[in-house]
């Protein structure tokens, strides 16, 4: 870069001003104590990848000019989040989202509602605010929670604190700070759906995403085997926000088997950053986010 740049400095010189410049940064988190080893890699490559499942596999993908297409009459239907949508209509008994932003639109809000009407029980996984990298996300969702929790979806928000306290996810964390990232779809505990596009307008009107829809009861078993404790309504590591009588909400801390904490205040939630990015919000439409 030295060209472009214009500068005559060497490069140990340049990285060394990075070095002092990036020096009070925060330090990288530390990884989870259960990562294999790299060898360990190999030696599964060198076997032949012993344990791989085999399973029918569709891809659903952006095409790379989607953006300069968004006025175009079939510009939504084009789209990976449209044809996602198609693999969560087949539903027949159960589907589960877990997106770290969760921004479901009017589109997305009319089709959740379809299918509780035709008696699908719908799961949600995000981020909670205290856990999430894109808080101005965080907010534009919680728009949704009262209309989600009025058609019957059930809602989980992901809370590092709460993966802290379960002895399971701690020992995979180790101290690196927990949240989800996985963008997922489980249609009927049959149908697995994962890949880039998180379920919120960004992803559907203006990044290129990319999915696979992975047809195999037992891969999508295992993929669960990692969010749900014994109990079967158990997220772990999470909040399950419910909507009270009164029609405020109530978060729920699940603690496996059987064990509960309920709050009737958001955890985790300071009210000032709160406030600042309330006003940040006004000046970001949900289109963007």
């Amino acid at each position: 870069i030295a060209a472009p740049a214009g500068t005559p400095d060497e490069a140990a010189e340049r990285r060394a001003r990075f070095e002092a410049a990036t020096a009070a940064g925060l330090p990288a988190a530390p990884l989870g104590t259960q990562m294999p080893p790299p060898q360990r890699f190999a030696e599964l490559l060198a076997a032949g990848l012993p344990g791989l499942l085999g399973a029918p596999i569709d891809v659903v993908a952006d095409v790379p000019h989607k953006l300069t297409r968004r006025q175009a009459p079939d510009a939504l239907s084009t789209t990976a989040t449209w044809r996602a949508m198609q693999v969560f209509r087949e539903s027949r008994s159960e589907l589960m989202l877990f997106s770290p932003y969760f921004i479901p639109g009017e589109t997305g809000l009319a089709g959740l509602a379809e299918a509780r009407q035709h008696g699908v029980a719908v799961r949600v996984v995000t981020n909670a605010l205290s856990a999430t990298d894109e808080p101005l996300a965080s907010l534009a969702y919680e728009r949704y929670r009262v209309p989600l929790l009025k058609l019957g979806v059930e809602l989980y928000e992901v809370s590092a604190t709460q993966v802290q306290r379960d002895a399971g996810q701690r020992a995979l964390f180790g101290r690196s700070r927990a949240q989800l990232h996985t963008k997922l779809a489980v249609v009927d505990r049959r149908t697995l759906l994962i890949g880039s596009l998180n379920l919120d307008q960004r992803s559907a009107t203006t990044n290129t995403e990319l999915a696979l829809v992975v047809r195999s009861p037992e891969l999508t078993r295992q993929v669960l085997a990692w969010f749900n404790s014994s109990e079967r309504r158990d997220v772990r590591g999470s909040y399950q926000v419910q909507l009270r009588p009164d029609g405020g909400l109530r978060w729920v801390a699940l603690l496996g088997e059987g064990r509960t904490e309920v709050s009737d205040e958001e955890p985790e939630a300071d009210p000032l950053r709160r406030l600042r990015l309330w006003f940040l919000s006004l000046l970001v439409p949900e289109s963007l986010l």
